[in-house]
Order: structure tokens, then C-alpha cells, then sequence
């Protein structure tokens, strides 16, 4: 994203991203698209669908009048208020006015500076280890290169140690603790690296250090707020200075032991969560049995970790917090996973962070897409009763909404329909923006990544019709008889084509860019699961610049 855009998340599941750029630029790179996912961008003069694996540049007019599209690799559905067609490789079109007049496809331009920082970035990403060890949809892989190493261990297999931590640091040791619906609490790590370590996989001793064993290397892993055990109870008390006071205790999960949530899930959440680390799951049994589960970092003197109830319901810094507890007294404490330790506060929502706003009339802006986004809510804490601090009374305040004109899906003139949108509604792998994204969908297995020229959905749409020779254009013919012939038509398709000779790297710096990512609470998958709550998305399997 370059600086002075403006844009949104308007729809995030596990099948749709939905964005709306009301102006500015933006590069879209698209590493995988499953024949059931559609990423959209609405602008102010049309909505862009990539169809395929590539590069995207969209840019919006600061007055709203006009945008362009260009792709540098790939293919995309251009879609206007008027009109519907493709545009393939290395082209470029200017969408005029709200009614998204096209102007003449032509050949893309020379790369300018924005373009090449995005090409750099994404060939640095094209090459990251981690991938070899976890798939790309697990949300934050991209920190793991730059902040500690892979080794291979014979019980274990890959882990991930980090390079540079505290004296007595442990997992789950340093940030804080805050209430994220529908999770509830959910760890917020102070480390730069710190998203992927604390949501996914679990954390193994190892003869004096820490090493994260992400476990199996599945196509969709699943979000999880913490993967910790919680210990203390209502009754259970630490000796301070001033007496005992309530407190609530963890410690981090270990090699093969089942995570049991403490908010309301499917057995199907429950399972797939589980899928890594743990074999033969019965969920019946996690659940029955957690209190027969022998924990290895139950009794581990630098795995444990005590605050006061009081400053884990404030979300106050645990490293500043945290008691010294005798082992007698730890000892008395009971494994509590299965509820909730604490319940939440007014202080323990997470805190939304002020950034710049555009102008308002860039918030008002009205763009065009081929869906209406769902209805925002935010989240509110109402007193509902005098001791409503202790209470998880909550209410949705609604906020200002997205204009989007809803435009009707038209064909493309190679006579292939453009994309549905996905339906908005959460099917269950992770938290969606600001929140945690993730909601559990069943793994798949892994598929190695070819590329491919027509996305499956879009082949089996033009082979239902009876194409006829004025209506399908030459190139379209060509893809589809390519497709007919490539191999692995079956799995979503990974590529990494080469890079356009307009877009080699020049510099690494991007001139004047906002900050990148969508916060410490955002990424994941999920798919056909039976969800207890909405919501449960985690951010997707697909690069984005945001």
C-alpha cells in the first residue's frame, strides 16, 4: 500500500476478501487461489477480481473520478457499472468516471518506484524458509527468517528457536492478555515475531532453551487465541506482600498435548485445532480427561507463569506483574482450561490504536462492487448490573457504514462470467480485522504448487456454456485448451512466475508507506466446520497489501 491510500476490509471469511480503495495505490499479490475463493477490489469506477496466481496494481484518483488497473502477471475480471471484461498479462486500462467508462486495454507501463519496492518485497518473500516448515497460511511466517533459526530434532522434527530473548524468558511471559469475542482471552506477545509462536504449534524445552515446534506441515493450520493450560480456580490465592490475593496462572502447552478451549466450540473447531499435535482424536476424551492429562510444563520451573487476578482482567504487562510462587503453592493449584479463569472487564477489550483518518469525504467515498459488505458492529461493554466489571456484558454498537453500489454480474467479452462473491459469512478458521481471524476448517493435505492459466471455477463456468465462435475470443480458447491438458487441475495453485523485466528490484526502501499488516489480531482459515460462534476467522492463506 502506498502512502495516501485509503483502504478497507470490507468482507473477510475464509473464502472472500473483500476490499474497497477509495483512493490511492495498491499492489495485490495473489501467491494462491482455490477454485472456491474470490479476493475483490471495489474502487470508485469498477471492482477488480484476480483469477489467477500474480501481481496486481490498482490505483483510485484522489477525486474519486477515475481508476486504473494494471496486472503484471496474472489475470483479472475488470467490472464497471456498464461493462465486464478481462484483462490478461502485462496490460493495463483506466477505468472514467462512477460508471467506470473503460479506456482502450493497453500494454502496461514501465514500473515506477512504488512498483518495484512491492517486487522487491515480494521476492524476498518468494524465497523464506519458513515455508519449508509451515504452510503460508499460517499468519505471521514471514517474521520467523529474520528472528531465529530451524534446527531438526528426532522427537520433535523441525523447530524454530529464537535468536535473541531475555534472561528467564518464557512463552507466553512477555505482553498481556486481552478479551477478543468470540475467543475470549487471547494473548497479545510483545515480540515482533510474536503472532505465529503464540497462535499455532507448541512450545518444547530443550536443555536450557525455548524452540516452537510448529509440528506437521498441513495446508490450512487453525488459529487458536493461546495455547496455554490456565491453573488457579475461584478459590485459589498466592501469598503477596499485603496477603493472599486472588491470581491466575498458565503455562505453555507441550509436544503432543491436546489444547482444550475455554470459549463455547464445535467438536469440529475442537478436533481440527488439535489435528497437529495430537493423534487419534477423540473429543469426548479432551474434554472428560483433562484433568488425568500429565502437563510436562505443569511443574517446570521456567514455565510457569502467576500475575494477580486484578492485573490479568486490566491487561496489564505480565513480565512487570508476574509473582514468585513456591512450588508447594503452585502445586495446590487446579488445571482450570476448560472455563474461563477470569471473566473480563471493561479494561480487558482490546484497544483500538488512533492512526491518521483520511478526509471525510475519502470516508464517504461511494466505490463499486458486486456485493454489499456485512454490517459493521463494534464491540461495546454496557453495565447491565452494579457489579457489571465482573460480568461479559456486551452489546454491538453499530458504525458507520460503507457505501458500495452493488453492481449485476456481467460476462466478460471472451464470454466467461466473472466470479460470485463469497456469501460474508464466517465458515470457521480466525479473527477478522483488529480481532483475532482465525476459525478451524478440516486441514488439507499439502499440494505442490504449480501454476495454471484458467482458475478451476472459471474453466468449469465456460465449459457449461456452448461457447460459439463469435463469442469466444481466440486467446480464451487457447487458455482453456491449455488448461484441458496441465496437469493437477484438482488443488489451488501456488506460482511464483518470473518477475516482469518493468518491475526489477531497485530499491528497498518504499517511498512515504503507511505501516503494513492488519494489526496483531488478524489472519487464519477455515472451512467446512461446524462453528459454535461466528467470527472465528484469523486472516487468510494469501498475500495482501494492506
Amino acid at each position: 500500500m502506498a502512502s495516501q491510500t485509503s483502504l478497507d476490509i470490507l468482507n473477510l471469511d475464509d473464502r472472500t476478501l473483500q476490499l474497497r480503495l477509495a483512493q490511492g495505490d495498491v499492489d495485490v499479490r495473489v501467491r494462491a487461489l482455490a477454485s472456491d475463493e474470490t479476493i475483490v477490489v471495489d474502487t470508485p469506477s469498477g471492482a477488480v477480481l484476480p483469477e489467477q496466481p500474480g501481481s496486481y496494481r490498482i490505483s483510485a484518483g484522489r477525486s474519486g473520478d477515475a481508476a486504473t488497473v494494471i496486472v503484471h502477471f496474472g489475470r483479472a475480471q475488470v467490472l464497471t457499472n456498464t461493462s465486464g471484461f478481462p484483462l490478461h498479462a502485462n496490460q493495463q486500462v483506466r477505468l472514467g468516471g462512477a460508471d467506470g467508462a473503460p479506456s482502450e486495454i493497453a500494454a502496461a507501463p514501465p514500473g515506477d518506484e512504488f512498483d518495484r519496492w512491492s517486487a522487491a518485497r515480494d521476492k524476498r518473500e518468494d524465497h523464506i524458509a519458513a515455508t519449508r516448515y509451515v504452510s503460508p497460511d499460517t499468519t505471521g511466517y514471514e517474521d520467523l527468517d529474520a528472528h531465529g533459526t530451524w534446527r531438526t530434532m528426532p522427537e520433535y522434527g523441525a523447530v524454530w528457536v529464537p535468536t535473541a530473548v531475555a534472561a528467564g524468558w518464557a512463552p507466553y511471559r512477555h505482553g498481556h492478555w486481552v478479551w477478543v469475542e468470540p475467543w475470549g482471552w487471547t494473548w497479545v506477545d510483545d515480540a515482533p515475531w510474536g503472532f505465529a509462536r503464540f497462535h499455532y504449534g507448541r512450545w518444547v524445552w530443550l536443555n536450557g532453551y525455548w524452540a516452537w515446534a510448529p509440528g506437521p506441515r498441513i495446508a490450512r493450520p487453525v488459529y487458536a487465541p493461546a495455547l496455554v493450560a490456565f491453573i488457579g480456580g475461584s478459590r485459589w490465592s498466592v501469598s503477596v506482600a499485603s496477603g493472599g490475593a486472588p491470581a491466575v496462572g498458565w503455562f505453555p502447552l507441550g509436544w503432543r498435548e491436546p489444547y482444550v478451549p475455554w470459549y463455547r466450540a464445535s467438536p469440529t473447531h475442537v478436533r481440527n485445532v488439535n489435528i497437529t499435535h495430537v493423534k487419534n482424536i477423540n473429543v469426548t476424551n479432551i474434554y472428560n480427561d483433562v484433568t488425568q492429562i500429565q502437563y510436562v510444563n505443569r511443574n517446570h520451573p521456567h514455565a510457569v507463569t502467576v500475575v494477580p487476578r486484578k492485573s490479568f482482567v486490566s491487561a496489564e504487562p505480565v513480565a512487570r506483574t508476574a509473582l514468585r510462587v513456591a512450588p508447594a503453592q503452585l502445586a495446590q493449584a487446579q488445571v482450570v482450561n476448560t472455563t474461563t479463569p477470569a471473566q473480563p472487564a471493561r479494561e480487558s477489550l482490546a484497544r483500538q490504536q488512533p492512526g491518521p483518518r483520511p478526509p471525510a469525504a475519502t470516508i464517504r467515498r461511494e466505490v463499486v462492487g458486486m456485493r454489499a459488505p456485512p454490517v459493521r458492529a463494534a464491540q461495546g461493554f454496557a453495565a447491565t448490573s452494579p457489579d457489571a466489571a465482573q460480568q461479559e456484558a456486551r452489546r454491538p454498537v453499530a458504525t458507520e457504514q460503507p457505501r458500495v453500489r452493488v453492481i449485476g454480474q456481467r460476462r466478460s467479452d471472451t464470454g466467461a462470467p466473472g466470479r460470485q462473491l463469497g456469501s460474508g459469512t464466517p465458515q470457521g478458521s480466525g479473527p477478522q480485522a483488529a480481532t483475532p481471524d482465525n476459525v478451524p476448517r478440516p486441514p488439507q493435505a499439502d499440494v505442490k504448487t504449480q501454476p495454471r492459466s484458467v482458475p478451476q471455477a472459471l474453466q468449469r463456468q465456460v465449459e457449461r456454456r456452448k461457447p460459439s465462435t463469435e463469442e469466444a475470443a481466440p486467446q480464451a480458447r487457447a487458455d482453456m485448451q491449455r488448461q484441458r491438458r496441465a496437469p493437477g487441475n484438482d488443488a489451488a495453485t501456488r506460482a511464483t512466475p518470473p518477475m516482469p523485466a518493468q518491475r526489477v528490484p531497485q530499491r528497498e526502501v518504499a517511498p512515504h508507506r503507511e505501516t503494513r499488516g492488519p494489526g496483531p489480531e488478524a489472519r487464519g482459515r477455515g472451512a467446512e466446520q461446524e462453528p459454535a460462534h461466528d467470527g472465528e476467522r484469523k486472516g487468510r492463506g494469501r498475500d495482501k497489501r494492506d
